[in-house]
C-alpha cells in the first residue's frame, strides 16, 4: 500500500482550483460616539490592508472548495475509500475504519475556512478603524479554531489519509486533482557536510547561492529559517544552549533590520514566526554537537576571510 496523508490530498484538489480576486467590501471607516465618521486616511489603510488579505482569503477559499468537494464525494459514494493513519509505533499505515468520522469532521471544519478568514479580516479592519489603528500595523486577533484545522489538530492530516490506489480509483471522474500515481521521490542522499552549510545560512542575506551547494531562498520564511539555523550554531558555539522560543525575539528583530517581510507586506512578529517559521513541523533544529558548532563557526570566518582576499 501507497499511503497519502489528507493534507496532500487536498493540496493536489487545490492545484486544479484556479485563484481568483475578491472585490473588498465596503467596510466601516471610523466609528465616534456611534456616528460613523470618515476618515480618508483610515479608509486608504483598510483598503491596502484587504488587497493584501485577498491573498489570503483566497488561498482559504480554495482549500475550503477541495475540502467541500472530497467530502461530497465521501458522502454520496456507498463504498468510498478506506481510511488508513499511520502507526507511529509500526512505522507505517494501516487502515482504520474507527477514524471515518474524525475525517469527515475535519473535511467539513476545513469547508468553512474561507467564511471564518473573512470575517476575521472584516472584524479586524472593523476594531482597528474603530480605534483609529491603521489594520496593517498588526495582525489579526486568531483564535486556534479559525484555521483549516480545528483546535488541537494542527497535525491531524498528516497522519491519516488514505491508499494512493483506491483513493485515484474513488476521484476518477468526480474530483479534478492533481495527485500523482506515486508518491513523489524521497531524498535518500548523504546529508550535505558542515562546509556546504556556509552557503545555506547566508541565504537570509544574500538570497541567492550556488546551484552545488543549496537552492536560493525563494520566500520569506527560507530566509527566516536560514537566519534561525546559522543564529542557532553560533549561539551553540559560544556555549549557550539555545531554544526555539530563545531565538525568537532575535528573528523578529534580524526580519526588521534586514528588511524581511511577510506576504502582506509586514514585519513578523516572534510570535508570528513561533507558530509559521520555525515550529516544529516546517523546520528542524541543527543536530550538531556543540565542538561541530565551533568548528562550522571557524569555518564560516575562514571562507569569508577568503572571498575578501579575492
Amino acid at each position: 500500500m501507497d499511503f497519502i496523508d489528507l493534507d496532500d490530498v487536498l493540496k493536489g484538489i487545490v492545484a486544479c482550483i484556479p485563484p481568483r480576486r475578491y472585490i473588498p467590501i465596503p467596510l466601516p471607516e471610523k466609528f465616534k460616539d456611534g456616528a460613523l465618521v470618515r476618515d480618508n486616511a483610515l479608509v486608504m489603510r483598510a483598503r491596502k490592508f484587504w488587497i493584501r488579505a485577498e491573498r489570503t482569503i483566497d488561498n482559504a477559499r480554495r482549500f475550503s472548495e477541495a475540502a467541500q468537494k472530497l467530502n461530497k464525494a465521501l458522502h454520496d459514494d456507498a463504498k468510498p475509500p478506506q481510511w488508513m493513519q499511520f502507526d507511529k509505533v509500526k512505522g507505517f499505515a494501516v487502515r482504520a475504519d474507527s477514524i471515518s468520522t474524525e475525517g469527515l469532521a475535519l473535511l467539513t471544519h476545513a469547508t468553512g475556512w474561507e467564511k471564518r478568514e473573512r470575517k476575521l479580516s472584516h472584524e479586524h479592519v472593523k476594531d482597528c478603524t474603530r480605534n483609529g489603528w491603521g489594520p496593517g500595523t498588526m495582525h489579526p486577533a486568531r483564535s486556534t479554531d479559525d484555521g483549516l484545522t480545528p483546535a488541537g489538530s494542527y497535525f491531524r492530516p498528516r497522519e491519516i489519509g488514505f491508499d494512493r490506489a483506491e483513493l485515484l480509483a474513488f476521484l476518477d471522474g468526480k474530483v479534478t486533482h492533481s495527485i500523482e500515481s506515486t508518491a513523489p521521490a524521497q531524498n535518500t542522499a548523504t546529508p550535505a557536510p558542515v562546509v556546504a552549510v556556509v552557503a545555506l545560512v547566508e541565504l537570509g542575506k544574500a538570497g541567492s547561492v550556488d546551484k552545488a551547494t543549496a537552492k536560493p531562498a525563494t520566500n520569506w520564511r527560507m530566509k527566516i529559517q536560514a537566519e534561525a539555523y546559522k543564529h542557532w550554531i553560533e549561539l551553540l558555539a559560544s556555549g549557550c544552549s539555545p531554544t526555539p522560543n530563545s531565538i525568537l525575539d532575535h528573528l523578529a528583530a534580524w526580519c526588521a533590520t534586514n528588511t524581511v517581510r511577510t506576504d502582506t507586506g509586514i514585519f513578523p512578529s516572534a510570535g508570528y514566526i513561533k507558530n509559521t517559521v520555525i515550529n516544529g513541523r516546517l523546520w528542524q533544529q541543527p543536530t550538531m554537537s556543540r565542538e561541530q558548532a565551533k568548528i562550522h563557526v571557524a569555518q564560516v570566518a575562514q571562507t569569508k576571510v577568503a572571498q575578501v582576499a579575492q
